[in-house]
Parts: C-alpha cells; structure tokens; sequence
C-alpha cells in the first residue's frame, strides 16, 4: 500500500542517515586511515563514493549494520559520535584483515555487505537463505563475511554503473521517482526506472 510504501521509506532514510554520519566523522578524521596523505585522500574519495552511490537507495534499506576496526572505533567515540549503532568488527584467530568499516544494507531477501576502502574492497551480495541473520550475528570479522556464500562487485573504472546494473538484475532498484542516479556531490547520470543509468 501507499501508505506501507511511505512508511518503509521512513525508514529506509533514518538507516541512510546513520550511514551518512558514520562517513561525515571518518572523512573528519581521516589521518586513521594511513600514513601519507595521498593515501588518506585515496580512502576519502573511496569512501565519497559509496556514500554517493548508496543514497540513491536510501528508502529501500530495511536495515542496516555498521562493523568497524577497532581504531575506527576509538576515533568514533573520541569524536563523541552516537555509537548506538556501531560494533566492532570481530578479529579473525587466522589471518591478519586491512581496516576498513562495513556496511550491512538489508534489503529483504539479500544483504549487502560495503566495505568502506582499500585494496580488496568490494561489494558482496549474500542471499539472507545461504548466510542465517547476518544483521545480528554475532562477532562478525571479514574473513566471515568473505566466507559466505555470495555474489562480489568490485570498484573498477566507473563501477557504478555496472553495480546498479547488477543489483538491478536482483531486484535491487533505487528509489522511487528517481530521475537522476548521484555519482558525486556535483555529479549526476540520467536514470531511467526500467532501463537504469543512461549513459
């Protein structure tokens, strides 16, 4: 119903702004993420991205779940940042993980899971039947998270395109009345409900 319709995206924008948060500290802090500064500005446009791509989905998130290294974790909440909402990644006994945050987008019959930045960042699509509750699963690391049955996108040369491609092919549509799909602060690419990005 309409009215069902307007109360899920309700919802689905209050997850995005906790989302939308989480970036606005990071990129404020950003000398967590490496030693030199083109490194630190590499992570931030990383970051941009993804948070630019997923607010084009914002009413459609039925949940969402944010995993954090540990020194994310500290910089948070010396930030005084609400922590209500953020866990820390679980720590893996067999291999040493990079630090990047993580986002779990619940989007009924999938999750995604987004990781933040780095060299192995991608995009994983878990089907929840395959994976039992991730949105509450306990002491999640990512090498859980790259275990699990799934499907990956990578960050290439113009990824967005082809990621909304890819989640389209799933049943993972942007939001309603969409004419514009955000790649930037500055930047749009015409959207077409049926046919996705025009470009």
């Amino acid at each position: 119903s309409d009215l069902k319709s307007r109360l899920n995206a309700l919802i689905g924008a209050a997850n995005y702004t906790l989302f939308s948060e989480l970036v606005d500290t990071l990129m404020k802090y950003s000398s967590i993420f490496q030693e030199t500064r083109s490194s630190q500005n590499r992570c931030r446009n990383q970051i941009n991205k993804r948070r630019y791509f997923w607010s084009n989905y914002s009413d459609r998130f039925e949940a969402i779940r944010i995993l954090v290294p540990p020194r994310s974790y500290q910089v948070l909440e010396q930030a005084h940042h609400a922590m209500n909402h953020i866990e820390k990644l679980g720590v893996s006994g067999t291999t040493t993980e990079e630090e990047t945050e993580v986002c779990l987008f619940d989007f009924g019959d999938y999750v995604v899971a987004e990781m933040f930045r780095g060299p192995r960042s991608k995009t994983y699509l878990i089907k929840k039947v395959d994976a039992g509750d991730l949105m509450s699963q306990q002491n999640l690391s990512l090498s859980n998270l790259r275990s699990l049955p799934s499907e990956s996108h990578g960050h290439g040369y113009r990824w967005q395109n082809d990621c909304e491609r890819w989640l389209r092919k799933r049943n993972i549509i942007p939001n309603a009345g969409i004419t514009r799909f955000k790649i930037s602060a500055t930047f749009h690419l015409s959207y077409h409900p049926q046919q996705g990005i025009l470009s």
